[in-house]
């Protein structure tokens, strides 16, 4: 198994189009829209007085923390069933959400989903330790990437990647995107209202779920867990037996 401190990003190719505005406005002096040189409809009004972001991240059932600073050791998080882990939202208000923040908590012996996006996502450790697996479709191994605080790393564009809590305790990492549901800066990220991150790759989406990942990736998980004497917690989630035998 590759451990690299970087990693190359081959396969990369640019987004088929970048988005050039956030709404499809008509042209202003368009009489059949209703819309006059002197002003817009109500219908454009609507349009910029939307917040589809902001009604998105409410519907998570996840805190929303807003502020100019916030302390990313201190925030609550809570079950976030799209990352099978704990979560919460942050807004920076100087970045006015050109950057979506996700704070997440792995559990003791807990993971979470694998997935895969444009080369969009930072990933910094603020507690804990465990590693993370790294793989394009069709490759024979794995490239892995252990952390513990103050480990920051970028999966490369469409890399499916998947983290692995190996602590007793929660583990905590941030998570930011450029871009968001509510400024998509790419054509990619505005698709999202379809697919999305969180649907079966299956289905069009980007994550695998866990059902159909590779039978090695819960048998390296497991005798991780066991190097430092810590119990999986994803037999809830699904038949853990064969991967047992497999690991012992």
């Amino acid at each position: 198994m590759a451990r690299m401190p970087w990693i190359a990003a081959r396969h990369w190719s640019p987004p088929e189009s970048v988005a050039t505005g956030f709404t499809d406005m008509a042209d202003t002096g368009q009489t059949d829209t209703g819309q006059t040189d002197a002003g817009t409809t109500d219908t454009d009004a609507g349009k910029l007085l939307a917040d589809p972001y902001g009604d998105w991240a409410a519907d998570q059932g996840v805190p929303v923390v807003e502020d100019f600073g916030v302390d990313l050791k201190t925030i609550e998080t809570a079950p976030w069933p799209r990352l099978g882990s704990d979560g919460a939202i942050v807004h920076l208000k100087g970045q006015g959400d050109f950057v979506a923040i996700f704070l997440i908590d792995l559990a003791p012996g807990g993971q979470g989903t694998p997935q895969r996006h444009l080369i969009e996502e930072v990933v910094y450790v603020i507690s804990g330790h465990g590693y993370s697996l790294l793989w394009y479709d069709g490759d024979e191994d794995f490239v892995r990437v252990d952390w513990e605080h103050g480990v920051v790393f970028a999966p490369p564009d469409m890399m499916f990647h998947q983290h692995f809590n190996t602590a007793p305790h929660p583990s905590r990492y941030l998570a930011a995107a450029l871009g968001s549901l509510r400024y998509p800066l790419t054509a990619d990220k505005r698709n999202l209202f379809g697919a999305g991150v969180d649907a079966d790759v299956r289905k069009g989406g980007r994550q695998i779920e866990y059902r159909d990942q590779d039978p090695r990736i819960h048998q390296i998980y497991l005798a991780e867990l066991a190097k430092h004497g810590v119990a999986s917690a994803m037999g809830d989630y699904f038949d853990e037996s064969r991967y047992e035998q497999a690991a012992g």
